[in-house]
């Protein structure tokens, strides 16, 4: 996507030869930098109005982290605790 948007936005210099036989070339645009600075001040948004979640979530203990997906040995319990629940 970046890559794209970046050749989308890049406009080619207008190139002619003088008359001394050296390419001069005028005008053009180079998308990477407007792009970086737009890329940038979101990063920094993000940062600014996401940062104290981030940090509670970094904050908590492994066990929140797990999920317990492929423990045969957990979902042999938790079945049979839904089993004496559900009373079968």
């Amino acid at each position: 996507f970046i890559m794209m948007a970046i050749g989308h936005y890049t406009v080619p210099p207008d190139c002619s030869v003088g008359d001394d036989g050296a390419e001069v070339c005028v005008g053009g645009r180079d998308a990477y930098f407007p792009i970086q600075v737009v890329l940038s001040t979101l990063g920094c948004l993000w940062i600014y109005f996401m940062g104290k979640r981030v940090q509670h979530i970094s904050e908590l203990p492994d066990d929140a982290w797990r999920t317990h997906i492929g423990d045969k040995d957990d979902d042999d319990g938790e079945m049979q605790e839904l089993a004496k629940k559900s009373g079968k």
